[in-house]
């Protein structure tokens, strides 16, 4: 791949051996006509330096390029199974890992603001659409985020930067949590952040809610990249952005895909359901898929195959 660099990307490597990367047993092998990348680039404040997966098909098409948003505790690579299921619809993937997460700098579980994730993905798409136009010369943009990136991604369109997104993809977005956090918890979490607002905490994410695959439950708690602690800030931060979506009286203006696992016990379907509804109403080209007997991670369940069917389908709709 021929990249130009843009001044806050600081290398671009050519990952030769994928198996170096752990992936759950019986998961498809990363396939062989896509190339990985790592590239590292620097925040929008210039502070940290952030890591990035460039997963590239050797398709001779018009470029369709998925920007994947990853949730609280996790990391990139467990995305890496996506060119499997998605390559007939994708070219590109680009993994951005969030400060304090994965292989990206910052401290585990924190963000000073959680703007600060809004501000480096917009800065993200931003250089990758003015990196070369070989890839973005007639290119569709798709934007997917998972739980916290999922909310993420709903404040980057709701904010009206969407950056020519031909849709989005939002599964299991944190609008709120399906086990309620007590309200002494929220109380001292937000008297006392001031305090010891960078003290780790357990997040309190159990990994068996996360699929019914048991491969994909060992591995998560196996994974050295996985981090299950938050800082009180981050936690009182998410808090305050999920308020600000879920009252938001704004209009999400790029067609949005929105994936429901029904018996999620980690984040609160029902939250989604009420937005979705709630944009719907004002604008009809959203859709909503419900998946009855999925947990948390529905694109690492048992039966995902019928999610990538979904979004295969979403995409070739919206993205022609």
């Amino acid at each position: 791949m021929n990249l130009e660099k843009p001044l806050n990307t600081i290398s671009t490597l050519k990952i030769e051996n994928e198996d170096d990367f752990l992936s759950p047993k019986n998961f498809p092998h990363f396939p062989k006509n896509w190339t990985l990348y790592s590239e590292s680039m620097l925040s929008f404040d210039g502070t940290k330096k952030l890591n990035s997966f460039i997963l590239e098909s050797k398709h001779q098409r018009t470029k369709k390029i998925l920007f994947v948003v990853h949730g609280l505790g996790e990391h990139g690579s467990r995305y890496f199974h996506f060119p499997h299921y998605l390559d007939q619809s994708i070219d590109l993937i680009v993994i951005l890992e969030l400060q304090g997460h994965g292989r990206s700098e910052g401290q585990r579980g924190h963000v000073d603001h959680f703007d600060d994730f809004n501000k480096d993905l917009l800065m993200w798409v931003e250089l990758w659409k003015s990196r070369c136009k070989e890839f973005f010369d007639g290119a569709k943009i798709i934007l997917f985020g998972h739980s916290m990136g999922g909310l993420i991604v709903l404040r980057q369109l709701l904010g009206k930067q969407n950056l020519d997104f031909c849709c989005a993809i939002v599964s299991a977005p944190a609008l709120g949590a399906k086990v309620e956090v007590p309200k002494i918890k929220k109380i001292l979490a937000k008297n006392l952040v001031s305090i010891i607002g960078r003290v780790p905490l357990a997040s309190g994410i159990s990994s068996k809610y996360l699929s019914h695959d048991a491969a994909v439950v060992q591995l998560y708690d196996q994974d050295p990249f996985v981090y299950k602690k938050v800082t009180p800030k981050l936690f009182v931060s998410i808090l305050k952005a999920m308020d600000e979506v879920n009252e938001s009286t704004e209009e999400l203006t790029v067609p949005t895909l929105f994936l429901s696992p029904m018996t999620d016990l980690i984040v609160d379907a029902e939250k989604t359901i009420t937005f979705y509804q709630k944009q719907k109403k004002m604008e009809s080209k959203h859709q909503i898929r419900k998946y009855p007997e999925f947990y948390h991670e529905s694109f690492n369940e048992v039966g995902k195959e019928k999610i990538f069917e979904d979004i295969n389908q979403w995409i070739s709709s919206n993205c022609n």
